[in-house]
């Protein structure tokens, strides 16, 4: 019992729960996919769903020459690296579009957040994708 009290007393942490990961991914690609830069373009991103297996987000962007939206889907695993504007994956697997695409396209990379503006958000996003990943049920192949 004493061993335990110890434990607690020393702030051992326990792995976040896929419900944690998630709401924390969340919280960083709104945050860090929104901005305005020096030139007046807006950015706002905006998490249409997130899951263990798959997340998608839609950017709405306001310039001068209008609006428009692109719109991002991709799995929590594959990932090559992150960066710090974004995420790049190990093949084609993010499921792309925009307001002047016709149909989607798969691209290696989502390349509008911006990591860079808080210290060693690159790591610990990467960090948190791979968690989130492991709770990801794959399918069980007949053969």
């Amino acid at each position: 019992m004493t061993i335990l009290a110890i434990f607690f007393g020393l702030g051992i942490a326990e792995a976040q729960t896929k419900q944690e990961t998630m709401a924390w991914i969340k919280e960083k690609i709104e945050k860090y996919g929104s901005y305005t830069n020096d030139v007046n373009i807006s950015l706002y991103a905006k998490v249409i769903y997130i899951n263990a297996c798959e997340i998608s987000f839609k950017v709405s962007w306001k310039n001068w020459e209008g609006d428009w939206e692109k719109s991002y889907a991709f799995p929590t695993d594959n990932i090559d690296f992150v960066y710090s504007y974004g995420i790049k994956f190990n093949a084609d697997v993010v499921h792309y579009s925009n307001t002047y695409l016709t149909q989607d396209k798969a691209i290696d990379k989502v390349d509008v957040l911006q990591f860079n503006r808080e210290a060693n958000l690159d790591e610990r996003f990467e960090k948190a994708l791979k968690h989130l990943a492991t709770f990801c049920e794959k399918k069980k192949e007949t053969f």
